[in-house]
């Protein structure tokens, strides 16, 4: 037997298992627990398409009867692109029937098949929901305008059927709010997948590190600058300092939250990545106070021996991670 994912031929080792069933769960599983994580979108077997919810045909099939096995996956954008796309093509035939003129006994069961496009979008904004609510408001005016249009649906019957103009034009317009809901929703995960594109976090991961190298003289050099009056250059390199400290906080939540890594063999001077980083914000809050109290002495201190030593670490520890994370795993 000969097993395919996406096209590629694997090496897989039979080991207990006997049927399609056993085969297709162990490497579901292996797929679930990389990273980044993988789900099964389709299965064929001898080039006859399978349900992976078809549980009892796929028991029957035992392996010695196939040939060929092959498998689709993908990461959780594309997985949730194809439940936006399933919405999409749900709305698309609500559309229809809001448009239409001819009545069809299927109607009347529309009703009891539109709440899973709401539960759908709750999951997605559960999954990606950000700080700034950008998501959360788009789930607002999707549930809003689905509790409105589904109300059209609840007793649609054939004495009921065409709408009247003024109707179908409100649940037209209702209609028109969800599927714009649900763009923005494509939109936002397609900008959101270059971020967590390997390449691009290679890439993130480089730049980094070169700047931690830009950065510790410039931050050594700090207090000279501060003594001698030029606040503002002073001033400019803290706040470079910042913004640099704010990336790396943001690279460390995806290497955890989107690329699932192990972050307790990453830790930095023996502490978890959260309090490294919760530490260095409270001396950035000191370095600050020290430079408002024109405090040459306490900046100087804080940057030579707080900041230059734990920057050197971050540059360590992402050296560490993109090697043995990134670079080996490709």
């Amino acid at each position: 037997m000969e097993i395919f994912i996406n096209g590629n031929k694997i090496n897989f080792e039979l080991e207990n298992e006997k049927s399609a069933f056993d085969v297709i769960n162990s490497i579901a599983d292996f797929c679930s627990s990389s990273t980044p994580q993988q789900f099964v979108t389709g299965i064929y077997i001898d080039g006859v398409e399978f349900s992976f919810a078809d549980e009892i045909s796929l028991k029957k099939t035992l392996i010695k009867s196939i040939t060929t096995l092959e498998m689709e996956t993908t990461d959780i954008f594309g997985i949730t692109t194809l439940s936006l796309n399933q919405i999409e093509k749900f709305i698309s035939l609500i559309t229809d029937i809001i448009e239409g003129s001819k009545w069809d006994s299927g109607f009347a069961n529309i009703y009891d098949s539109m709440d899973w496009m709401k539960e759908g979008v709750d999951q997605i904004i559960s999954i990606f929901g950000t700080e700034d609510n950008r998501l959360l408001n788009e789930k607002i005016m999707f549930v809003s305008a689905f509790d409105k249009l589904f109300k059209y649906f609840d007793k649609l019957s054939k004495d009921k059927y065409p709408f009247e103009p003024q109707t179908r034009k409100d649940a037209l317009d209702l209609k028109n709010v969800m599927s714009q809901s649900i763009t923005n929703l494509k939109n936002y995960l397609k900008e959101s997948n270059k971020f967590f594109d390997y390449d691009t976090i290679l890439e993130n991961i480089n730049k980094l590190i070169c700047e931690v190298d830009e950065m510790i003289p410039k931050i050594l050099n700090v207090s000279v600058l501060f003594q001698t009056g030029l606040d503002k250059e002073s001033m400019d390199v803290i706040q470079r300092l910042a913004s640099m400290l704010e990336r790396c906080i943001g690279l460390f939540v995806i290497f955890k939250e989107n690329f699932k890594l192990y972050l307790d063999k990453y830790t930095v001077k023996e502490v978890s990545f959260e309090e490294f980083f919760h530490t260095l914000t409270e001396h950035l809050k000191e370095l600050m106070t020290s430079i408002e109290n024109n405090d040459s002495v306490m900046v100087g201190d804080l940057l030579e021996y707080e900041f230059v030593p734990n920057l050197e670490q971050i540059k360590t520890i992402l050296l560490k991670i993109k090697n043995e994370a990134f670079v080996k795993a490709n």
